[in-house]
């Protein structure tokens, strides 16, 4: 409920009243609100139709899918290697491992990769050194499950 101006006598009147009391023109609502919420109501409707035009992407197919996950799987093998590397470290929370690259990735069969890396970590006395591993790994891909087939220090 707010106060209003007569547009014919100048007095002040409630917008709730048809009309007003002293000469009897009517009131009109003030539509202000009105408008102002409808015209956030379409910014925020037009705004989220972009948002979903430029970032929903179609769903992917099977084909697709099968080749993504043969895409990601030298970066999950070298990623299974550092857990298998860690799990023989004295000190694993002192690791750092090197970043990953394709080329220290190589495939040797369908469901085994070889990975070389290094790793720097603590050894018994607190000395951070960088030893460089190899490591064979095999996928179990039913269960998606990594086995270490071998885990070698080179010199």
């Amino acid at each position: 409920m707010a106060v209003v101006k007569c547009p014919d006598c100048g007095r002040d009147v409630s917008d709730s009243l048809k009309a007003c009391p002293h000469c009897g023109r009517k009131i009109e609502k003030s539509t202000d609100l009105i408008t102002a919420t409808i015209s956030i109501g379409m910014f925020i409707g037009i705004i989220l139709f972009v948002w979903v035009s430029l970032f929903s992407s179609p769903p992917e197919t099977p084909a697709e899918n099968a080749r993504k996950q043969e895409r990601d799987k030298p970066t999950e093998a070298f990623s299974m290697a550092q857990v298998m590397i860690e799990d023989l470290l004295k000190a694993p929370s002192t690791a750092d491992f090197a970043p990953f690259d394709y080329d220290s990735v190589q495939r040797i069969n369908l469901t085994t990769w070889k990975v070389k890396t290094y790793v720097d970590a603590e050894n018994s006395f607190g000395a951070k050194l960088r030893t460089w591993v190899e490591v064979t790994l095999e996928e179990d891909a039913p269960s998606q499950r990594w086995k270490c087939l071998d885990i070698r220090k080179l010199e």
